[in-house]
């Protein structure tokens, strides 16, 4: 009875909770919804009203929309300019394209209301968190399929993909800043690492094409995200098997184009972008923003008071310890894995800004936290046989849950400061809930 509850119920009724926490958050006040965009979110969300309201790919409403709509001492300009005076949009369209279909709806409430600020209205921004709530879902979804084929039960991949919200920073950034990129980008990971572990797995047509389809628009979204196309081998579970699949898949070569295709589907939205606005199909447009890759910050990405990912997520550290279950299962796995995330924090942990400007701990990993569910997965299962451990691991988890929810209530009313912390600071204001 219990376990039929938590594989059917316990997914549909964390959805109702983040909902219901949003619209507490956010939804209410004269102007706490105009929060639900702000800072990089409005230069992932601004691709819409440029292309559907403004028509206009050089963002010249900016100046006279944009700085009316934003609470003044929280306006960001996420133009890059590009010279002959010539301004694009910092960031990608892949969230935007991910926003579009409820956002869009919400276009045409406006249009039939006459609003005279389609676009920048309340049930406008109301959509693009209920766009990263519906994302998240179906994210969720298919990694608790992830799971299962790696060994977990029904109830025990609804229990780990809740936690994997509610006990890392992803809960903060569904809620309270849901127009950044983050909740998009770990669906989107989701749902590659699943079709790509079903074209391994069974070198399945549809595996390999939805899987191209996804890998294309994770690009557009973060392309640092592509990382993750190196988790092949660990699906496959050596490099002759992932050889062996490509192989056969360049004797179907009808099958390999449409994948081609696909995947340059979503890419080629940016690219055209780019040529529509600047006449060039491909532009930097992080200007002198880049990676330092003979500096990477390990320890301060990791372990310190102002971002750590470590200390603000302590599940993740946590979850480290499934290395050595999975050691046991399988040499090959347990290295590939540790040395795909390493690679992954190495490059993280290399932007010229390792801190990744004001957030809640250290968001960019957000991204990648399918990995650690699995991470977590095997834990559990090298756990199991040992009631000491096991019954110790459940407390443990618990313990990481509630911290992580004081501190995103710190972080809520900036008990934890979005980019000042110190250890000073940080233990002074440690489980307190006041100022």
């Amino acid at each position: 009875m219990a376990e039929k509850l938590l594989r059917t119920w316990l997914l549909p009724f964390f959805v109702f909770i983040v909902i219901y926490t949003s619209s507490s958050f956010r939804w209410h006040g004269p102007d706490k919804w105009r929060d639900l965009i702000q800072n990089d979110a409005q230069g992932y969300y601004a691709y819409l009203p440029a292309i559907f309201i403004h028509h206009d790919p050089a963002f010249t409403f900016f100046d006279s929309v944009e700085r009316r709509v934003f609470i003044p001492e929280k306006f960001y300009d996420y133009r890059w300019y590009q010279g002959n005076q010539i301004w694009i949009n910092k960031y990608y369209c892949g969230t935007a394209l991910c926003e579009s279909p409820l956002v869009l709806p919400a276009y045409l409430i406006d249009w039939l209301r006459n609003d005279k600020d389609i676009g920048w209205t309340k049930i406008d921004f109301i959509a693009v968190q209920l766009s990263g709530i519906l994302w998240l879902c179906i994210g969720l979804i298919f990694l608790r399929k992830l799971l299962q084929r790696f060994g977990a039960s029904p109830p025990e991949s609804s229990v780990l993909v809740v936690l994997l919200v509610v006990a890392t920073n992803l809960f903060y950034y569904v809620v309270g800043e849901p127009g950044l990129s983050h909740p998009f980008a770990f669906a989107v990971c989701c749902l590659f690492l699943y079709y790509s572990d079903k074209w391994m797995r069974k070198n399945s047509s549809k595996g390999l094409l939805l899987s191209a389809f996804f890998y294309g628009l994770l690009l557009i979204i973060r392309p640092v995200d592509g990382l993750l196309i190196l988790w092949l081998p660990f699906a496959a579970g050596s490099f002759g098997a992932v050889f062996t699949r490509i192989g056969e898949n360049l004797r179907k070569p009808f099958t390999l184009l449409m994948a081609c295709l696909i995947f340059c589907a979503p890419v080629l939205l940016q690219l055209i972008y780019y040529k529509t606005a600047t006449g060039h199909w491909w532009v930097y447009s992080y200007g002198n923003e880049t990676f330092n890759f003979t500096h990477p910050e390990f320890l301060n990405f990791l372990f310190s008071y102002k971002k750590g990912m470590f200390l603000y997520t302590p599940l993740l550290f946590l979850a480290m310890a499934g290395f050595i279950p999975l050691w046991k299962q399988s040499a090959f796995r347990a290295t590939y894995l540790f040395m795909l995330i390493a690679l992954i924090i190495y490059v993280l942990c290399s932007w010229w800004m390792w801190f990744y400007g004001g957030s809640f701990g250290c968001r960019v990993i957000i991204d990648f936290l399918p990995l650690f569910a699995l991470l977590l997965l095997f834990l559990w299962k090298g756990v199991q046989t040992i009631r000491w451990l096991k019954i110790t691991l459940l407390v443990v988890v618990f313990l990481l849950f509630a911290l992580n929810i004081i501190q995103t209530m710190q972080y809520r009313y900036t008990i934890i400061h979005w980019s000042e912390m110190t250890q000073e600071k940080y233990w002074n204001v440690f489980l307190k809930l006041r100022k």
